[in-house]
């Protein structure tokens, strides 16, 4: 079957809620990433237990984000195949319903988290490149004024990031690398609000 090409958007918030765990938005990027894929795969990729991956694949499984494609022939058994239900996945911010707005408040935090665990795991690998054009190692913060111009601008380049990405091929000569983006109004207390 076939990978589709669109990006997947979830817009039901009970199947959003299973991405607001770390484990499963790694497990699910993996699996994104590797197309078609076993545990013992997501495992050795994400750096985790097949014992601890499983339970979280069911859940994606049961969420309708992986799909069982098939088995292969794993020693004297057979494995399960799984593969993402698109190779990029989205979920739909509805302001007017607070269940999506909580759910995008927890999605958020477990995105910082996984980033958080990813980064502190590559900044104690000795091959890392924190400088340069070839820089695979960053992490920062910078709050600016912006205004409808600048910002446009910044989601240009955010949007261009996950073309590249959503487009991005395994070969000779490449690495994985994980990117996330965070942007957040600074709401700032105004005097007048006290």
């Amino acid at each position: 079957m076939p990978e589709p090409t669109e990006p997947h958007v979830i817009t039901d918030p009970k199947i959003m809620w299973v991405l607001a765990a770390p484990a499963r938005l790694e497990i699910l990027d993996a699996a994104c990433i590797m197309g078609c894929c076993s545990a013992a795969d997501i495992a050795a990729m994400t750096g985790r237990s097949r014992t601890s991956v499983y339970p979280h694949i069911e859940m994606l499984v049961e969420a309708g984000l992986l799909i069982e494609a098939g088995t292969r022939p794993a020693g004297k058994r057979h494995e399960q195949l799984y593969r993402a239900v698109a190779k990029q996945i989205n979920t739909r911010r509805n302001s007017d319903d607070p269940e999506n707005v909580a759910y995008h408040a927890a999605y958020g935090k477990a995105v910082c988290r996984l980033l958080a665990r990813l980064h502190e795991k590559a900044s104690n690998h000795p091959d890392i490149s924190p400088r340069g054009p070839l820089r695979d190692t960053h992490c920062g913060s910078q709050t600016a004024w912006v205004d409808d111009e600048t910002l446009a601008e910044i989601n240009r380049h955010i949007n261009r990031i996950w073309e590249l990405c959503r487009d991005s091929e395994p070969g000779d000569n490449k690495r994985l690398l994980q990117i996330g983006v965070v942007t957040a109004p600074v709401r700032r207390n105004d005097a007048s609000e006290s």
